[in-house]
């Protein structure tokens, strides 16, 4: 689960965050069944900007989806989910709130229209190979965390850029 969903949740946790991580902290394992593969993942990352996030993945022998991320913050609340039941929806003074976003006509639809625009403008991709090299690093130091029981820095934590060249990218990412 760690390797094949984790990668979805830390690179939407990660680009919530806006923030390169620097460390991880884990607990992966099997739980739910018995195979060799693990079953399920709990990893707090740091983040450079002084934030935390969770990243919860979870493989269930019988359940139902759950695609849905929280954004905890001092004045209000954000969950939202992309896939399955599809909302955005804010908490704020004991209510929540729905609020109307634009569905893409298909999964992966902004994405690939902004990495079609990058190459027809010649500009740098909104997500690039660094960044994928980036999410790859702090799922191996979640897996080595989880080995080790403890915290590891991450090697490029505090180096990494998001925009090497200085070139424009484009504003329009991601689904809501």
């Amino acid at each position: 689960m760690w390797l094949t969903n984790g990668v979805h949740i830390v690179d939407r946790l990660t680009w919530l965050m806006a923030s390169q991580a620097v460390s991880v902290s884990a607990a992966i394992g099997t739980r739910a069944h018995y195979q060799a593969g693990d079953d399920s993942a709990t990893a707090l990352v740091r983040y450079k900007n002084g934030q935390a996030g969770v990243a919860v993945v979870v493989g269930y022998a019988d359940g139902a989806d759950n695609h849905e991320s929280q954004v905890i913050c001092a004045n209000g609340t954000l969950r939202f989910s992309e896939h399955g039941e599809k909302f955005v929806r804010i908490g704020r003074g004991g209510e929540w709130e729905e609020i109307p976003f634009d569905d893409p006509p298909a999964d992966m639809y902004n994405e690939w229209r902004t990495f079609a625009e990058a190459i027809e403008k010649d500009i740098e991709p909104p997500t690039h190979g660094e960044y994928a090299r980036h999410i790859m690093e702090i799922l191996f130091a979640a897996e080595e965390s989880a080995i080790s029981g403890r915290e590891v820095q991450l090697s490029t934590g505090l180096a990494w850029s998001s925009q090497r060249t200085g070139s424009p990218v484009t504003i329009e990412q991601g689904w809501i």
